[in-house]
């Protein structure tokens, strides 16, 4: 081999031996880091890190590490007391020295796995300061800081764990004695949760000496088995605990008062792949007691008691989270559950939590390894009790659970493949109650079968005062009993389930409830069953079979103020009380696994209700006199109803009730009579509200179905109609068979009815005086179909109407008010602020009414506003009036209807109208006739003496009205008045009313047969706001009035309009001759005075110098002329008496004769002898030879009367008729003066 060869070979194994030093160097390095950094960061961790953590200083002298023996060692190790910044001489513990020896596993392992531990001479000083508190509270308090809970248990392995020398010296400063422990010697094999497995070299092994007297365990170990098995055995006889309860420290809320106990331990040690601690034996106490401290208080409460507890243990593996219990039996035990204000178990959660209400804790993550593994085989409990308090109710609750049984077998968790499952039973007794129960479980699932009997309902009246008074709550009575059945299921052993907890109930009833005083209960019942019940939890379902109400007796008042009781049981809720509710219904979904059920809503449903005899008593005090309302024999039955969240099906209904009819008799006994009850049955359905995601009402609560009602006493809901009407409703029986459809929407209520109704025994009284106002034996609706929408009138047609043996009672009160017309009191309710459209734009209502009746009516009239008072009566009154609408056609003039109605009036008066009449159509259209015949008029003579002065002593009256109102509003009256007879009694001296001549009045308008006949037409426009026929009549009235006063004789001879006033007879001038008007008119003077025999006429002449000086010569010269012919006519032996006139030609023959027989001055001729003069001369020298004086004109003037007279004697007038009055000849002065005669009418 040369060099060349030789060379790569010493290449290939320098470069070897190269790889093999660095590694050796990089190990080196390895160390000597490890060396320097791990005691560093060792010193960090216990130094820095171990003084935040415990709130403490924590010092160490030395630390060290062996690489390669993987030794750490920690020397000069202390912890200073709570609240010092610096160590003090003698510090709370310290400990010589640590030493930890690591293994490479820890590695692989991903834990720390420990070939040894050694703790040598640790010294702790523990000092007791009094009640309990001891100078490592704040050490105890570290786990279990707000918002802490159970965590992960961590991975790890320790092998050959020893501690040696220990010592511990206890200063109870209290009682000034110190108690130590020396010599201290704790050997375990390995403590591990995970599989590693090491060199094991120690025995289990406790030993120590407490005071001075030594104890050392004893142990059996197998070094050569397989797995190297060591067993170690305690035994601790009546372990009296007193001695040291004053020791227990003061910041646990537990406290354990007194108790003995046994011990019989083995522990047993097992070193193979995986290494095993294991646990068994037996524990048995006597007498124990817990307490625990109530927060805010200073004294502690009973929590736990236990006459006797026996534990035997199968297996307990603690490393392996294995728990196997072979028995459990408890004697006596006593468990006091109190829950705090704001919701929270203070036995079972003691430690506040800084979590809201309502939260729920999060779970609790599973230990990484094996989960937990727990089985007893048997457990016993007998003679327990447990006792509940509640402070979260308003009202705090207390129950009291005794003679607690309970019964186990095979109770395991988790229950595996192979698991099955456990079998309870158990019972108990609850105030007075009983409560038994079985079934079966696996922890994770089962099932639960209860029987309760006889549970009383008021022990859980503390719950319901959230929202009911608790004094109603306290007087609650009755009982509670159910079978039921609880079947449960986690989210995991569900699968892909959301888990499951279920509860059904085949029958569950209260028995002999009642709410509020015992002796006159607000709520009562006998029974109430539901059968079939069940309730999803968790998917927040529960339907009812069927619901049995049986003799449920409520009563329901409303107070004088307006409050209904049930407003008075209810109460605020407590600020946070409804949050503990929620807390639990939480905890149990997450205990399930599954969402809480607060997250939807709940829905569900009931096949049927069925109440039977119910009772009603109804109370209220708000309306006026009140109401009281008796319903008896409520039975009802409903149909299937579900509350899905969607569309309601609409639920049949069936029901039946009586409505006791009581009446009261007044006086003051106040005895009741019982009339025949009423009674309503329905047989429909009911369409419950849906909302729309507005959160409106898209379909309102409606029933419909067929109604029946017979002789329901509706005038017991008559003070509600109070407030609108002053009326008193002393009897209303009301009869309905029929279809009947209620909406109550939003807009307004909608109200259907299809049928016949019938109000019989109808008696009505005005509220103020008491006075009967409108009886009816009977009113029928036939055929009656209404329809109200949104509030409004929409329809209204009845087929057929009749009115039968009805009063009416009409009356006006002292005051002058007549008493139909304030019966309704106050304004119109004004519309509904949600009325439709329809209604806001006024649309008319179709309003169509068939043929209507009215059979044996009777109307009385009454008047004590007149003295003295004034009573009639108007009786067998009937009529007809065929159908009738309100519907026309824009261009056809409305339908109208037939008018018939006939009666009879006090003594021998009659009634009678016929006609055409619509009066549903604005403006009303009509054509009607009304007759009243011979209405006796004395009994109206109160009206005459107090309006007119006269009383009437005698007299009938007759009437005839036409009316014609066409659709334009147009009116056309005619009234005729015709009165028999009529005869005024003398005024009365103190009366009031104007002085006029009534008498005077009526003795013109009567005929020759006392008959006054008197027509008054009236016409106009309804339309005119100013038009009344009443006043129109009343102002026609009294023009004839004044008339007799300003011209009686144009009255009584017809001159009423268009004519001249006829006061007065025209004469000519200078004569006593009247005018040919004058003679006309005398005519009808002479006809109106033969026909009214009591009427006196009073003639007086007049006559005037100044205005009739010429005239009057002018007529005596015509007189002188007459007389002059009547001479010739003597002579010549003709009738002197046929000269009544004179001619032309004998005019001026007779003016000669007359002028020469005169004495006058006459003219003479030269012969001396009188001289021919002209005709006007003669007359005008005649003339101015008369002389008129005074005499002349009163003669003048007597003349005048007595020719009116004699003219109306010649016309047959009777002279007793005529009387002649003062001639009158002084008025010259007067201006405008006619010839002329008056004539003055007065009574015989």
């Amino acid at each position: 081999m040369n060099h060349k060869e030789l060379f790569p070979k010493w290449r290939r194994l320098h470069s070897g031996w190269r790889w093999v030093a660095g590694v050796l160097v990089g190990w080196a390095l390895l160390w000597g880091l490890s060396a320097l950094c791990v005691p560093w960061g060792a010193r960090w961790l216990v130094q820095t890190q171990g003084s935040q953590a415990l709130g403490r200083v924590v010092k160490v002298d030395s630390v060290s590490f062996q690489p390669w023996s993987m030794a750490l060692v920690l020397r000069g190790l202390r912890m200073g007391p709570a609240g010092a910044a610096q160590l003090t001489a003698s510090p709370p513990l310290q400990i010589e020295e640590v030493r930890l020896n690591l293994a490479l596993a820890s590695l692989w392992h991903g834990a720390p796995v420990l070939d040894e531990v050694v703790v040598s001479q640790p010294r702790w000083q523990l000092a007791h300061s009094g009640q309990g508190h001891f100078d490592v509270d704040d050490l105890l308090g570290l786990g279990r800081q707000p918002g802490a809970g159970p965590g992960q248990m961590p991975r790890f392995s320790l092998f050959n764990v020893r501690i040696e020398g220990g010592r511990m010296v206890f200063h109870d400063a209290p009682k000034s004695l110190t108690h130590t422990l020396d010599d201290v010697t704790l050997h375990i094999p390995f403590l591990s949760n995970i599989g590693a497995r090491r060199e094991v070299s120690t025995q289990p092994r406790l030993a120590f000496k407490l005071n001075g007297v030594g104890f050392d365990s004893e142990a059996e170990t197998a070094p050569f088995a397989d797995d190297r098995r060591a067993q170690a055995q305690l035994h601790i006889k009546g372990l009296d605990v007193a001695p040291y309860v004053r020791y227990w420290p003061a910041a646990w809320p537990v406290r354990w008062t007194q108790g003995r106990g046994d011990l019989d331990l083995t522990v047993t040690f097992k070193q193979t792949d995986s290494p095993q601690v294991g646990v068994s034996g037996q524990l048995s106490a006597q007498g124990v007691q817990l307490q625990e401290k109530a927060a805010g208080q200073n004294a502690a409460l009973p929590l736990f008691e236990v006459a006797s507890l026996a534990l035997q243990v199968d297996e307990w593996r603690p490393l392996e989270q294995v728990f196997k219990l072979a028995s459990l039996e408890v004697v006596q035990p006593v468990l006091h559950v109190r829950r705090n204000a704001q919701g929270q178990l203070q036995a079972l959660w003691p430690v506040a939590s800084d979590k809201a209400p309502g939260q729920v804790a999060p779970a609790i993550a599973a230990p990484a390894g094996p989960a937990p593994v727990f089985s007893l085989q048997r457990l016993h409990i007998s003679g327990g009790q447990v006792h509940w308090v509640d402070a979260s109710t308003p009202v705090p609750t207390q129950l009291s659970m005794g003679d607690v049984v309970l019964k186990a077998n095979d109770l395991k968790w988790p229950t595996g493949a192979s698991g099955g499952l456990a079998k309870l039973e158990g019972s108990a007794t609850l105030e007075g109650g009983r409560i038994r129960w079985q079934g079966e479980t696996n922890l994770t699932s089962g099932q639960l079968r209860m029987n309760a009997k006889a549970l009383p309902l008021a022990a859980g009246a503390g719950y319901g005062a959230a929202h009911v008074r608790p004094e109603l709550l306290n007087q609650m009575a009755g009982q509670i009993s159910a079978d039921m059945t609880l079947d449960w299921k986690t989210a995991s052993s569900a699968g892909a389930g959301d888990g499951q907890m279920l509860l059904k109930a085949p029958l569950l009833r209260l028995d002999k409830v009642s709410v509020g005083s015992p002796n006159q209960p607000d709520l009562s019942w006998d029974s109430l069953e539901l059968a079939q019940l069940e309730v999803d939890w968790l998917r927040s379902q529960w339907r009812v079979g069927q619901l049995a109400w049986t003799g449920p007796v409520a009563k329901i008042m409303r107070q004088a103020n307006g409050r209904w009781m049930f407003e008075d049981w209810q109460l605020a809720p407590a600020v946070g009380a409804a949050s503990a509710p929620a807390s639990t219904d939480q905890a149990i979904s997450t205990a399930l696994g599954a969402k809480a059920p607060g997250q939807k809503p709940w829905t569900g449903g009931v096949h049927q209700v069925r109440v039977t005899g119910g009772q009603v008593h109804w109370d209220d005090r708000a309306v006026p006199a009140g109401v009281q309302l008796q319903l008896q024999d409520v039975n009802m039955l409903t149909g299937a109803w579900h509350d899905t969240g969607q569309a309601h099906e609409p639920m049949t209904l069936q029901g039946q009730l009586t409505v006791v009819n009581v009446r009261r008799e007044s006086g003051q006994d106040g005895r009741e009579t019982r009339r025949a009850p009423g009674r309503v049955d329905f047989d429909g359905r009911v369409h419950w509200p849906e909302p729309s995601k507005s959160g409106t009402p898209a379909q309102p609560l409606a029933l419909s179905g067929r109604l029946q009602m017979d002789k329901f006493p509706a005038h017991r809901l008559g003070p509600y109609l109070a407030p609108v009407l002053d009326v008193t409703f002393k009897r209303a029986d009301l009869s309905y068979a029929g279809a009947l459809d209620v909406r109550l929407a939003p807009a307004g209520l909608g109200l259907g009815l299809q049928g016949d109704l019938t109000l019989s025994a109808l008696r009505t009284e005005e509220r103020s005086t008491h006075a009967p106002l409108l009886d009816a034996k009977n009113l029928n609706l036939r055929g009656l179909d209404v329809s109200i929408q949104a509030g409004a009138l929409h329809s209204l047609k009845v087929a057929q109407t009749v009115l039968s043996d009805f009063s009416a009672r009409i009356a006006i009160d002292a005051e002058g008010h007549l008493n139909w017309l304030g019966l309704r009191k106050g304004s119109p309710v004004a519309p509904a602020p949600h009325a439709s459209h329809a209604a806001a734009v006024g649309l008319q209502p179709v309003i169509a009414l068939g043929p209507m009746a009215l059979v044996n009516g009777r109307v009385a009239f009454s008047d004590v506003y007149v003295q003295p008072h004034v009573s009639t009566e108007l009786h067998g009154l009937s009529g007809s009036l065929s159908a009738v609408s309100n519907q026309v056609a824009s261009a056809q003039a409305p339908e109208l209807a037939k008018l018939s109605l006939r009666g009879l009036g006090a003594g021998s008066a009659s009634v009678e109208v016929e006609g055409l009449i619509n009066p549903l159509v604005k403006p009303m259209v009509l054509d009607v006739k009304g007759q009243l015949r011979d209405l006796e008029l004395p009994q109206l003579s109160p009206y005459s003496s107090k309006y007119a002065g006269y009383g009437i002593e005698r007299g009938k009256l007759s009437a005839t009205l036409n009316y014609h109102l066409d659709r334009e509003g147009d009116l056309q009256a005619n009234h005729q008045l015709i009165l028999h007879q009529l005869r005024f009694s003398d005024r009365a001296e103190d009366s009031t009313a104007p002085n006029l001549p009534f008498k005077l009045a009526a003795a013109l308008l009567a005929d020759s047969q006392g008959v006054i006949d008197i027509q008054l037409p009236v016409s106009g426009s309804i339309n005119d706001p100013d038009f009344r026929v009443g006043a129109i009549v009343w102002k026609l009235l009294m023009n004839l009035v004044g008339k007799a006063i300003t011209s009686p004789l144009n009255l009584i001879t017809g001159l009423l309009s268009g004519q001249e006033e006829l006061q007065q007879l025209g004469f000519a001038p200078g004569t006593a001759s009247m005018t040919d008007e004058a003679e006309q008119s005398l005519q009808k003077v002479a006809q109106a005075l033969m026909d009214r025999p009591n009427l006196q006429l009073t003639v007086a002449g007049y006559s005037d110098m100044d205005t009739e000086r010429e005239a009057y010569r002018q007529a005596r010269l015509q007189d002188q002329l007459l007389a002059e012919k009547r001479r010739k006519l003597r002579r010549e032996g003709q009738d002197e008496t046929s000269a009544t006139g004179l001619s032309a030609d004998e005019q001026e023959a007779l003016l000669k004769a007359v002028y020469r027989r005169s004495n006058v001055p006459k003219p003479l001729n030269l012969l001396g002898l009188p001289k021919d003069i002209s005709p006007a001369d003669m007359t005008a020298l005649l003339l101015a030879a008369m002389d008129v004086t005074p005499a002349n004109m009163q003669s003048l003037a007597e003349a005048r009367g007595a020719a009116v007279r004699d003219a109306l004697m010649a016309r047959k007038v009777p002279a007793g008729q005529i009387f002649m009055g003062t001639a009158r000849t002084d008025t010259a002065k007067a201006a405008g003066f006619t010839p002329r005669a008056t004539l003055t009418l007065a009574l015989r």
